[in-house]
């Protein structure tokens, strides 16, 4: 039996995300999941794409709450470049944030 899967995304230009924009993306992905969970039958989130932009820790916790949701049936995770443009220990604070928190 085929399972439904579907993309998760938030890839864009190469700009560091604000807090502003990730709530916003936040919202966008909490009206997907919604859907999704209320699909017959539900559609799994399998690949998360969050590559070419710059993601600050702080915007990422922003996006917790989705990203622990999603986690258990993510198959592939596109992250290229998310530390591009950041300090050296603001981009090791967001690769952490992979391990610690999701």
């Amino acid at each position: 039996m085929a399972t439904n899967s579907s993309t998760l995304s938030a890839a864009g230009p190469r700009i560091k995300v604000c807090e502003s924009e990730a709530k916003r993306i936040l919202t966008k992905w909490q009206a997907t999941l919604a859907a999704n969970n209320a699909s017959n039958p539900p559609v799994a989130i399998t690949t998360l794409d969050i590559s070419c932009r710059a993601w600050p820790l702080p915007t990422l916790e922003v996006l917790e709450p989705a990203l622990v949701q999603i986690a258990p049936t993510v198959t592939t995770l596109k992250i290229d470049d998310i530390i591009a443009s950041l300090p050296t220990d603001d981009g090791f604070a967001t690769l952490a944030f992979f391990q610690s928190s999701v």
